[in-house]
């Protein structure tokens, strides 16, 4: 635990002092700053990313690659220091004794889960196994020929490998997935404002059902998987949205913009987060309505740079674009994995998360797995999935009703709502591993709910907003009520008022039961030797085998090799080098596709 702690100042050094020169750029290019530390702290997390992606396509990213990154941040530091101090000055007067013990309080919980917990399977199987290749050779060509997952290439491997610092611990920390749940928490503790508002707002239940899912992986972020940080990262940005909606500037582009480029670096973390992206039609819609080309520039510019060296090292990796998408099959080169190869790796996924396990049911109707799938999920997750239903079908009939009556005062909700129920039904219809898709589950249900109780509560057009001083936010108060918030209650009716405290009662049980949830996992934990180191990867019985004098090793009864063996081969495939070294990666000498299914199946 200690050397996460360790791990975690050094993360929040680098990312601050990144995210702080972006937001410094911003604030001069675009004319918006970005004010919240945790806004800050994730800027700076995807700029050491593409950072990490960048410097693996030429190195190992090991000490030299964090040798050039404070380097970076000494160059930021010289050039920002006064506005650093400044910053972090108001940020320490701004917030009272309670939020700053809170952050500390959830950032000593945090640490507590990541340093011990449930490594899961895929993590010992290939995370550990990615992210050491990326930590000794950057990017090898063809290295998806050793094993098909080591294709799948996300993003935040190449950050957990540049901030591994094996070279200061003796061993490859994991940090990353409970460094992002932390960063979540510290939004969700925004919910506490609730209290002196006497509301919620819309984004306070997208802060529930963030708050309910860090519950359910607390045990196990020690764990490098991608699908944590992705999302961790679909809550933070859906949360910072809503917020956005409801503030003084929710006509001002730059905060939307921004929030798209995140998804685009969620995108390059998981692929499947990509249809999350439909949120960039109101960034989108205003910018060409305001006629501001060079934003529009400027802001497409940014995610290319975040998605240039992703595709880069996933074509380097795999021979194609996006992988498992052999259909774009856009590279002609030799270290290519073959398409059939690909689209069983594909198949294998989705029957998987069926729960169907055999790729031969991979074309097997809705009507026929859906039944059995959900039949095989625990009861509470079959409630949230019924629920998900529900909400995908009002949403429907509440969209088509918006249209007919052309109320254009709920677009900005709907797209919110679409754009994570779309998110849903793609997760639902391909692979729906609840892993895979938890953000989804939660979200639909509770932003519908959120929107018709906050809509009776208030009047839409107050949705989101806050009360500050004793007074309404003047932009957002409804015509004809006068401004201050003693005034605007007496507007409300009874009713309303009792519905609130409901409301609030509501989530005040929902996060006793969140807090209880967490203390317990927490104290069934506690006798796990890990308050000085984190735990370390398994492993598993391994037999070495030479090619063209390189020894490799293959496990024997289990795939969970974890880290320190290495390199392994997992799958029964033929590849030969490229070169005389690892370094100038591997080709598949596999069978062309009528022989492979003849000999295997």
């Amino acid at each position: 635990m200690a050397k996460v702690l360790f791990n975690w100042i050094y993360i929040l050094f680098t990312t601050f002092c990144l995210g702080f020169g972006f937001s410094a750029f911003g604030k001069k290019i675009l004319g918006y700053e970005i004010r919240r530390l945790e806004n800050i702290l994730l800027g700076g997390m995807i700029l050491a990313t593409v950072y990490a992606q960048v410097f693996s396509l030429f190195a190992g990213v090991g000490l030299w690659a964090n040798i050039g990154l404070l380097v970076i941040c000494a160059a930021l530091i010289l050039l920002l220091h006064q506005e650093m101090t400044e910053f972090l000055q108001n940020m320490i007067r701004n917030h009272g004794t309670a939020y700053k013990l809170a952050v500390f309080a959830l950032l000593l919980l945090w640490a507590y889960f990541t340093s011990r917990g449930t490594m899961i399977y895929d993590s010992d199987m290939y995370h550990a196994q990615s992210i050491r290749w990326i930590e000794e050779y950057g990017v090898v060509k063809g290295l998806g020929n050793l094993h098909l997952r080591f294709a799948y290439n996300s993003s935040v491997f190449c950050a957990a490998a540049l901030y591994s610092m094996k070279f200061v611990f003796g061993q490859s920390m994991h940090t990353l997935s409970g460094y992002f749940a932390f960063l979540l928490s510290m939004s969700v503790l925004r919910i506490g404002k609730c209290v002196r508002r006497r509301r919620l707002l819309w984004s306070d239940f997208a802060r529930i059902a963030a708050a309910y899912y860090m519950t359910r992986i607390c045990d196990e972020v020690v764990s490098p998987a991608s699908d944590y940080p992705a999302m961790c990262l679909v809550f933070f940005i859906v949360i910072a949205w809503l917020e956005q909606l409801g503030s003084e500037e929710k006509d001002d582009v730059a905060p939307y913009a921004l929030l798209c480029v995140a998804g685009v670096y969620a995108v390059s973390v998981k692929v499947t987060v990509g249809i999350l992206l439909l949120l960039v039609i109101k960034p989108a819609y205003l910018l060409i309505k305001k006629k501001r080309v060079k934003e529009i520039f400027l802001y497409i510019g940014m995610g290319v740079l975040i998605l240039a060296p992703w595709m880069t090292r996933t074509v380097l990796i795999s021979g194609y674009l996006l992988y498992p998408y052999p259909a774009l099959d856009l590279f002609n080169v030799d270290w290519k994995i073959p398409a059939y190869l690909a689209k069983q790796d594909a198949a294998e996924i989705k029957v998987y998360g069926r729960n169907l396990y055999y790729v031969e049911y991979a074309d097997m109707p809705l009507t026929e797995w859906f039944p059995q799938w959900l039949n095989g999920q625990q009861a509470a997750a079959r409630l949230m999935i019924l629920a998900d239903i529900a909400s995908v079908g009002l949403l429907i009939l509440g969209s088509v009703a918006c249209l007919i009556k052309r109320a254009w005062k709920y677009l900005d909700a709907l797209l919110v709502m679409w754009a994570v129920s779309a998110s849903y039904l793609l997760w639902q219809l391909s692979a729906p591993l609840v892993r895979y898709g938890y953000a989804y589950i939660l979200l639909v249900p509770t932003l519908m709910a959120g929107f018709v109780l906050v809509c009776m509560t208030n009047d839409v057009r107050t949705v989101g907003c806050e009360i500050q001083d004793g007074e309404m936010n003047e932009a957002v108060v409804p015509k004809g009520l006068t401004l201050t918030a003693a005034a605007y209650g007496k507007e409300r009716s009874a009713g309303r008022k009792a519905l609130n405290r409901i409301i609030l009662l509501g989530a005040a049980a929902a996060g006793c039961y969140i807090a209880c949830t967490a203390v317990i996992y927490a104290w069934q934990i506690r006798l796990e030797p890990y308050y000085i180191a984190q735990q370390d990867y398994g492993s598993s019985e391994c037999e070495a085998f030479e090619l063209d004098g390189i020894t490799f090793y293959r496990p024997l009864y289990d795939e969970r090799v974890g880290y320190d063996t290495f390199p392994v081969v997992f799958q029964d495939l033929e590849f030969e080098l490229r070169g005389d070294s690892i370094r100038d990666g591997f080709r598949s000498v596999m069978p062309d596709e009528e022989t492979y299914y003849s000999q295997y199946y």
